[in-house]
């Protein structure tokens, strides 16, 4: 049976004009008017078509191709034998109409639902049972609309970016962010520095003994003392007592943990006589958690001493290489300032000046004992500390007034190699005359007015 397919209304027919009508303009597929022609006189203007009614709209094309595609369809399958139908195959519960058009498979590559909604109808066709030519039942599944598949994307999207932008809010600042990480970082290294530190300096602190050792310990107390709750003791007459309170089962077993095990059980057997194997049981449990508990504190001390001795001994190490790398640069740092061509006047003996190289000498001195010792050492007197920080004082002015005196001392040595140089040249002045060296009369009088100025340049050069 060939599947036909609701087809658009025919054209009308040519529009007829009457005299003195107005020319009707002819709609185009693409909208507007083409342009006006006078109809014939004595006629009636023809409707015009709706758009999509119109051969050359698009949805008449869709049309038009789905129609092609089902008369392919038709010619294929005529060409094929006749299928079998499995007598036991389903049929449906009524035979389609031979006068009622079938619904053809749709190409979803055509359908287009800003064109007309009425296509979406035939791509959400119900799922349709055809026989295959081995006469077996095949469900044909509807293919997806490409549309919806769109649709379903872009709300997917929306959903995702709406997380994005809730997630974001929550991170108010990426490099805050970056600053409590790394904080976070360095304090659970503090933390883990810590805790090795309890763990060998006090490990009865530490939560792993408290957890592992000193919990179990505990509860061995407490599950005896509920286990033999109501045992009775004998007298010193042989006669039972009553039942012990908690505290006297406690005390008798502490006393038991105590001693050692053949003595502890002949104290059980005096003590509490038919009864001495369950409070020799009870007792076992609480020594063997105590033995654990002393275990680890010994194998803890016992590794805590090792570090201490391994921490101790790198420090040392390291103290040393210190030690010997200050001295190494303290020795260039001297050798430098002694041989500096600028410094060398000042720190090097000066031959045939006893007094200049005294002077020298004892400031060595006082420095070297300032910097020998400190202030802090618990083994000074209190003269000796006092004595020490003075000399401190007295090495921080000194260093201090240090290039203040050796500018002023190049500042006089200018002032005075020019007064010689003028002195030099009055006294070339006096034709025959040698600069005199003499100094001046007594009481600064005599002689002629050029003598008295060069005995008051002398004067003024030697001071």
């Amino acid at each position: 049976m060939s599947a036909a397919i609701a087809e658009p209304p025919p054209s009308a027919p040519a529009p007829s004009t009457v005299k003195g009508d107005v020319a009707i303009p002819e709609v185009s597929s693409a909208g507007g008017a083409q342009g006006a022609r006078p109809a014939p006189a004595g006629t009636i203007p023809a409707k015009i078509q709706a758009y999509s009614d119109r051969p050359d709209s698009a949805k008449s094309k869709s049309f038009q191709r789905l129609r092609d595609r089902v008369a392919a369809s038709d010619a294929a399958n005529a060409t094929k034998p006749a299928a079998k139908v499995d007598p036991e195959t389903p049929k449906p519960d009524a035979e389609p109409d031979a006068d009622e058009p079938e619904e053809p498979t749709v190409d979803d590559s055509v359908v287009d639902p800003d064109l007309d909604p009425e296509q979406d109808a035939l791509v959400d066709a119900d799922k349709k049972v055809k026989v295959d030519a081995d006469g077996k039942a095949k469900v044909e599944k509807k293919k997806e609309n490409p549309w919806h598949l769109l649709k379903a994307e872009k709300a997917a999207k929306a959903k995702y970016e709406a997380e994005i932008a809730e997630l974001r809010k929550q991170v108010v600042n990426p490099e805050a962010r970056k600053s409590e990480v790394a904080e976070l970082a360095a304090l659970r290294k503090e933390r883990d520095d810590l805790m090795n530190t309890i763990r060998f300096k006090d490990y009865e602190q530490h939560p792993e003994f408290k957890e592992t050792y000193e919990k179990p310990y505990k509860e061995a107390w407490k599950f005896s003392i509920r286990n033999l709750k109501g045992l009775t003791k004998i007298s010193e007459d042989g006669s039972r007592v009553a039942a012990l309170s908690e505290t006297e089962l406690a005390n008798d077993l502490l006393e038991m943990v105590n001693l050692s095990t053949p003595k502890a059980r002949e104290l059980a057997e005096e003590m509490y006589g038919d009864s001495a194997e369950d409070v020799m049981r009870e007792r076992d449990k609480i020594k063997m958690a105590f033995d654990r508990r002393n275990e680890a504190l010994e194998q803890n001390r016992a590794e805590g001493a090792k570090k201490e001795e391994s921490r101790i001994k790198e420090e040392r190490q390291r103290a040393e290489a210190l030690s010997s790398e200050l001295k190494t640069i303290y020795d260039k740092a001297n050798e430098y300032h002694s041989k500096d061509p600028r410094m060398k006047e000042f720190f090097q003996p000066i031959e045939g000046d006893d007094e200049a190289n005294s002077i020298l000498e004892s400031g060595y001195k006082m420095v070297d004992e300032a910097f020998s010792r400190t202030p802090m050492d618990p083994s000074l007197s209190e003269k000796e500390r006092a004595s020490l920080v003075k000399k401190h004082a007295a090495v921080r002015h000194r260093s201090a007034g240090f290039g203040r005196v050796k500018y002023l001392l190049a500042k006089e040595r200018a002032i005075t190699s020019d007064l010689k140089a003028k002195l030099a040249q009055y006294e070339s002045t006096v034709p025959g005359r040698q600069p005199s060296r003499q100094a001046p009369p007594a009481g600064g009088g005599g002689g002629s007015r050029l003598e008295q100025m060069q005995a008051r340049l002398r004067e003024r050069a030697s001071k």
